[in-house]
């Protein structure tokens, strides 16, 4: 073989001229990527419109699709923790839904293995305080994340997190 030929074939095998012969790091790192399983997000208006299906069935359908769709092509359906907080005041807020109804939709979420929370265990455990606590499911939330920060407290003038532990209540004035 010729010295050039040899150069060549040295240069393919480290990943150059992977144009012509598909063995680049690029080529490699893209089949590596396509045998994993590709993620999804959504946006809080499309997972309030997935879990709360009675004001527009038009948009109902369509978040339903998408995440029928995901699970259905193996993805994952990832939900960040600014997405699940926004979700639960709007379901609370907007649209009413009791507390009962709140929890049930976030344990349904936290059981499926086609979501991924962020935060998923401080979801778990704000949850559980929602369930036998006075304040809002976001509110709990907060205060996980800061006590994972490593906050001591978390300053509120929200009555309802009054007497909840890693809370300080702040009175106005």
């Amino acid at each position: 073989m010729r010295p050039a030929r040899q150069a060549g074939r040295a240069r393919e095998r480290r990943g150059h001229g992977a144009g012509r012969r598909g063995f680049g790091r690029a080529t490699v790192r893209a089949r590596r990527a396509s045998r994993q399983a590709a993620v999804i997000a959504l946006d809080t208006n499309v997972l309030v419109r997935h879990l709360y299906q009675r004001d527009d069935p038009g948009q109902s359908r369509a978040a339903s699709r998408v995440v029928a769709g995901a699970i259905a092509a193996g993805e994952t359906v990832f939900i960040s923790a600014v997405v699940l907080a926004e979700t639960a005041l709007v379901l609370r807020r907007i649209y009413r839904l009791p507390r009962g109804g709140l929890a049930q939709a976030v344990e349904t979420l936290w059981n499926d293995p086609a979501f991924t929370l962020e935060y998923r265990g401080l979801v778990r455990a704000a949850l559980d305080l929602f369930k036998r606590g006075r304040a809002d499911f976001n509110d709990y939330l907060i205060g996980q994340i800061a006590k994972q920060a490593g906050g001591t407290t978390t300053y509120t003038f929200d009555r309802g997190l009054r007497r909840a532990r890693g809370f300080t209540w702040l009175r106005a004035g």
